[in-house]
């Protein structure tokens, strides 16, 4: 989530163990643990209201709905067929001749 590697993770803990100290740092520890808790809960809520995974879905299914209109339409394989057909005919023909 934020990219943070070991030797970056030992430097912040060993920052908070020396300003806050060895006494308060699980209390530190638990408050941080809370509050990142409480706001990820708060983000989920905020996007259940707003509706923000109903309108990714809906965006998406449009997307996926254009996209086979899309092909569909400039779906050329039937006339390669065709000319794959014509061609082999033609070839045959010569062959007779």
């Amino acid at each position: 989530m934020f990219n943070v590697g070991l030797s970056e993770l030992f430097v912040i803990f060993l920052i908070a163990f020396l300003v806050v100290g060895a006494e308060d740092l699980p209390k530190v520890a638990r408050w941080l643990g809370r509050q990142i808790k409480g706001l990820r809960l708060l983000i989920k809520e905020i996007k259940s209201e707003v509706g923000w995974n109903d309108l990714v879905n809906d965006t998406q299914g449009s997307i996926n709905h254009e996209i086979k209109s899309l092909k569909s339409e400039f779906d050329i394989s039937s006339e390669l067929n065709q000319v794959s057909e014509t061609v082999e005919n033609t070839m045959r023909e010569i062959k007779n001749l």
